[in-house]
């Protein structure tokens, strides 16, 4: 019985630390054939992939955000889009274009462009803070050990680090950090063909104000 006993604890030894052996000999290997990127680089996209793959549907290092329907812009939502939902609603159903439905959709992609710059930030926060086999054991622990909860907690750790929004960061995507203003001058261009008042220039600071930001 004492034997048996003994197998079993360490046969389950092997079943738990066997992987964390595996991540951690695979990571300090050092990388094969060509890659496109740097080592370390490659290793912290790959653990950000792991992270986010492993996060519940919907969330991604960040929460989803509400549209502010023209708030942003300096204009009151039910005076530039008076049926707000309820004209989108009918522009699927009737295959017509809406006012609302342009602008939800620019809100999507400017939600979209604001989530890659912050995930780049986050990968760099990481590539400051871990070394290429930190990134590749904690990206090979979240993947394939009963550790995974613990590796996580890590990698969120240093991503919180970074902030959701940071009028000081540099943005790399293609509208270059001014999402906003693209999407208040589609709102102008909605009060104008209405014959509303135009808002003042576009401020970015009145804009933030006026976000529904968390």
């Amino acid at each position: 019985m004492l034997k048996f006993v003994r197998l079993i604890v360490i046969f389950a030894l092997g079943a738990i630390l066997g992987p964390v052996l595996i991540a951690g000999i695979a990571a300090a290997m050092p990388p094969f054939g060509n890659q496109l990127l740097p080592p370390k680089d490659a290793e912290i996209g790959k653990l950000v992939q792991a992270y986010r793959s492993q996060l519940p549907a919907g969330r991604l290092f960040m929460t989803v955000i509400p549209p502010s329907d023209g708030k942003e812009c300096g204009y009151e939502p039910e005076k530039v889009f008076p049926d707000g939902w309820d004209s989108m609603i009918d522009s699927h159903r009737s295959g017509q274009f809406s006012d609302y439905a342009g602008y939800y959709a620019l809100h999507k992609w400017r939600e979209g462009s604001e989530d890659d710059g912050f995930i780049e930030a986050i990968r760099e926060q990481l590539g400051k803070d871990l070394s290429r086999f930190e990134a590749g054991f904690l990206r090979r622990c979240i993947q394939s050990t009963v550790f995974a909860s613990q590796c996580m907690a890590k990698v969120e750790v240093i991503g919180a680090k970074v902030r959701r929004f940071d009028p000081k960061r540099q943005s790399q995507t293609l509208a270059g950090g001014h999402e906003d203003n693209i999407v208040c001058l589609y709102v102008d261009g909605v009060a104008a063909r209405h014959a509303i008042r135009l808002s003042p220039p576009f401020s970015q600071q009145f804009a933030d104000s006026h976000r529904h930001r968390y």
